[in-house]
């Protein structure tokens, strides 16, 4: 490949400055709403109603540092933030500022069962300032901070009146991110801010005026950067670019072959795949189609470094002197699919619409399928453009398709074109995550003021779970409570000051990638433990642990035990270990603690922690843990695959099945790769899932449907099976490949 200096060939040509500029303009973006510099979630997608940009009600609510109650019988959501009260009711077109009455432009309402509430009327009744860029379709809110209430001067001889702490909003489940750097592919020239997908996620950085972004090494605008670009991007952790490095490269060639999203070049072995996004031109400055581009033709591939990816194509004049000529290849005359992609560039849930569309022989019938989950979903033909067929279709409930193909299909008249599988699989989850809990259960009374509270979200057969959109609420007896979330592996630990006695509710939302959200509220009662010689009681001992999981050797168990101070206690676990002392906590008496190292076991145990304690005056107390304690012996996290085996015949589905670490989370890519041909190098994936390992480290997908999306006769076909496994504290395994066939 050739990398131009400079500018190059690209910005240098008239007609390669039209390529692009047709790229910019045929491009439609979502809007997107910024508070503070932090890009709200795109799923679910914002809304835009007779001119305002409308976005689901909690979500609104808790970008702004609300707290967020919901009435169902009258339909109103109440967000309160310091002194000021919002409440909007759906369809009504009245709201309310505390007790002022304000008309609205758009009332809320449902859109595919969630309430959406215009962004601009809460922000500006919190005091926010709120922007709109029509040309990067952003709305900008920018919101300052709550001020603590100052105490009031003490009069004598009245006492003086204690400050007001401020309400603290809802803490995101993830730490503020830091200042770091990210390498991705540039999805869309806009003003004002890049774009990049960074590991299949779409991530969006502000531009400042003090940003740096070069294209090869020449400074340009956001706008003039390309789809397809390798960006460096450094950021401040605040959502700002600070330093933007795109690349490029190009290739020069002659078409020696062409099937749909795919060319064949003189100069490259391996046939370079066409993006949806790429865009065509003729060396005479007119768009041009994929149809075009015919066998011998001399064209310029503006091409992602690294990759064999196209996002555009220039064909060249015909040389003034004759070459000779590329033997054409023998392909059956009749209808033909030139190009067939879709624009889901993020997994789909129930209600979302994946837009399709195929190129090719003008006047058929058109269709394509969703793997083997949906088959011969229409697609029509534009009035305006023959040869065009496009169609829409919504994501319906109960739908779970991972990483499959998308497959077109043509007819015209009696005559059918050979299929074209899409270059980009497909994700449709429409089933939520779920929230596993450790600590005291729902219910339950402990006296430990700092009790252990972890959780676990997984999301087995799905797109995967969102941590960064996650969220974690607490309240006592009816007043929030800051909250700090960490993150180790998979497991969240919630972290508060001391709790006060009272009932303690923890609410969690939980986000996959599509956007199914699932809301846990936890609850239980901290009381306050009878002290010796305070009377009022009959002394209590609680016992919790942190063990959310299985521990394995190296790991370490913490066991806490509340109840009367100045005690002796110690520690039994069951047939593991036994009589372990517990030392009282110095700055929180009556808090006893044993951390017990995990070593090397000969075989895997269950056990419930129980404590026994000697108090001062002689009483002795015990209690067991409300949850058991699982403990494993050493596994590797590498995955042992029992099913496939290595070159094994299975039929026209597979499951995967087998060993890794307990609680893993494993993720099995399948892909299949043959000759079309006998010239072009075909591949695909056939789908991508997730399951979770059991207690015992054992893991079994459910069948995979194996499809080659080609009727074309393609050759030496092979599956190959990836599987990457991560544990319980984010490490995770090389990929385990095994090979098979049909």
């Amino acid at each position: 490949m050739k990398r131009p200096s400079g500018l190059g060939f690209w910005c240098g040509s008239v007609v390669l400055a039209l390529v692009l500029a047709v790229g910019v303009q045929s491009s439609s973006f979502a809007l997107s709403v910024i508070v503070n510099g932090t890009v709200l979630p795109a799923t679910p997608p914002a809304v835009s109603k007779a001119g305002h940009v409308l976005l689901p009600m909690r979500m609104v609510f808790e970008a702004l540092g609300a707290t967020v109650k919901w009435e169902a019988a009258t339909q109103t959501a109440t967000g309160t933030r310091g002194d000021v009260t919002v409440r909007m009711s759906i369809n009504q077109n009245i709201a309310y500022i505390n007790d002022r009455a304000v008309p609205l432009d758009v009332p809320p309402q449902l859109i595919d069962g969630s309430t959406y509430v215009p962004v601009r009327f809460p922000a500006e009744a919190f005091g926010a300032k709120v922007g709109w860029n029509d040309a990067a379709q952003v709305v900008t809110v920018d919101l300052a901070p709550l001020a603590a209430v100052q105490p009031v001067a003490p009069v004598q001889p009245v006492q003086p009146v204690q400050p007001v702490q401020p309400v603290q909003p809802a803490q995101p489940a993830v730490p503020v991110p830091q200042p770091g750097t990210v390498t991705g592919v540039i999805a869309a020239p806009l003003a004002g801010r890049v774009t990049v997908i960074v590991d299949n996620e779409l991530k969006v950085f502000l531009v400042t005026p003090t940003t740096i972004i070069l294209e090869n090494k020449v400074q340009v605008a956001p706008e003039a950067l390309n789809v397809g670009d390798l960006a460096e991007v450094q950021h401040d952790g605040q959502g700002n670019a600070v330093l933007v490095k795109a690349t490029y490269d190009t290739v020069d060639g002659v078409v020696q072959a062409k099937v749909p999203n795919q060319l064949l070049l003189d100069a490259q072995a391996q046939p370079f795949k066409v993006a949806a996004e790429a865009t065509i031109a003729t060396a005479a400055g007119q768009a041009a189609t994929y149809g075009d581009l015919k066998v011998g033709d001399k064209v310029t591939l503006r091409v992602t470094p690294g990759t064999l990816m196209a996002y555009g194509i220039l064909l060249q004049p015909p040389p003034a002197q004759a070459v000779a000529p590329v033997p054409p290849v023998a392909v059956a005359a009749g209808p033909k699919i030139d190009r067939f992609y879709h624009r889901a560039d993020h997994p789909l849930k129930a209600g979302d619409q994946l837009r399709v569309t195929l190129e090719g022989t003008p006047g058929g019938r058109a269709s394509f399928d969703i793997g083997d989950a949906r088959k011969h979903i229409e697609l029509r033909e534009e009035r305006d453009q023959p040869g065009h067929y496009r169609g829409d279709y919504r994501v319906e409930d109960g739908l779970t398709a991972l990483g499959v193909p998308l497959i077109g299909h043509l007819e015209v008249g009696d005559q059918r074109a050979e299929p074209a599988q899409s270059e980009k699989p497909v994700t449709i989850d429409t089933t939520p995550p779920e929230i596993h809990l450790f600590g005291p259960r729902e219910g339950d009374r402990t006296n430990d003021r700092h009790p252990q509270l972890t959780m676990r979200i997984t999301d087995d057969n799905g797109s995967g779970v969102d941590l960064d959109h996650s969220s974690v609420s607490a309240q006592v007896d009816g007043h929030a409570i800051p909250v700090k979330v960490s993150v180790h592996g998979q497991f969240l630990h919630i972290d508060t000051d001391d709790l006060p006695p009272g009932h303690v509710a923890i609410s969690v939302d939980a986000f996959d990638k599509a956007g199914n959200e699932t809301r846990k509220d936890w609850t239980f009662i901290v009381a306050e433990a009878p002290q010796p010689g305070q009377g009022g009681g009959e002394a209590r001992l609680s016992v919790g642990h942190d063990a959310a999981g299985v521990l394995m050797p190296g790991d370490a168990l913490t066991v806490t035990a509340t109840g009367p101070a100045g005690g002796q206690a110690a520690l039994d676990l069951g047939d593991w270990r036994n009589n372990l002392p517990m030392a009282e906590d110095a700055d929180h008496p009556g808090t006893y603690r044993a951390r017990v190292p995990v070593g090397d076991l000969t075989a895997d145990k269950t056990v419930t922690p129980r404590v026994r304690l000697r108090t001062a005056g002689g009483q002795t107390l015990q209690a067991d843990a409300t949850t058991a304690v699982s403990v494993s012996r050493r596994r590797d996290l590498a995955p042992v695959l029992i099913s496939p085996t290595a070159h094994q015949k299975v039929g026209p589905q597979v499951i995967v099945e087998g060993d890794t670490q307990p609680l893993a989370q494993v993720t099995i890519t399948i892909t299949w790769h043959g000759t079309l041909l006998k010239i072009l190098a075909q591949e695909g994936q056939v789908a991508q899932t997730q399951v979770t390992a059991d207690a015992r480290g054992h893991f079994k997908t459910d069948p995979i449907p194996l499809q080659v999306a080609s009727a074309l006769p393609v050759k030496d076909v092979t599956f190959t099976a990836s599987v990457v496994a991560t544990n319980a504290h984010g490490k995770t395994s090389d990929p385990v490949l095994v090979d098979f066939s049909q």
